[in-house]
């Protein structure tokens, strides 16, 4: 995934023992494309309106949500 330009290396100069891989914006977008649309189908099934509420109020969500993918996809 390093290699395709998913994830990019993000060093820590007080410890120079290991690189941290984080997500590239490749990745945040590939995920965006299909976790956005089976969330927003989701909570169109239970009313509608409260996806947009998440993300209008804590950029955090959508954080969690890229985060939590990318850590399934890649183990």
């Amino acid at each position: 995934m390093k290699l395709s330009g998913f994830l990019r290396p993000v060093r820590n100069p007080r410890d120079t023992r290991a690189t941290v891989l984080v997500p590239a914006r490749m990745a945040a977008d590939m995920v965006r494309g299909i976790v956005w649309p089976l969330l927003l189908a989701l909570d169109l099934m239970n009313g509608g309106q409260q996806l947009e509420t998440w993300l209008a109020r804590d950029d955090a969500f959508s954080v969690a949500v890229l985060t939590q993918a990318l850590e399934l996809y890649c183990e």
